[in-house]
């Protein structure tokens, strides 16, 4: 698996399963270990948005 399979991954699960990325990381250690191709990733910090940019008029 290339990492950004791997990135990807974690993205899935942490959307599927509204988890962060540690919580995503650790639930892919235990259910799919072999998900894991290099060390991970330092927890990263996401923003959530409705699509609507607010200085748009």
């Amino acid at each position: 698996m290339f990492p950004s399979d791997a990135s990807q991954l974690q993205a899935e699960v942490m959307l599927g399963n509204r988890m962060n990325q540690q919580q995503a990381q650790a639930w892919l250690d235990r259910w799919c270990p072999s998900w894991r191709t290099e060390e991970p990733n330092e927890p990263v910090g996401i923003t959530f948005t409705d699509g609507n940019d607010e200085d748009e008029e």
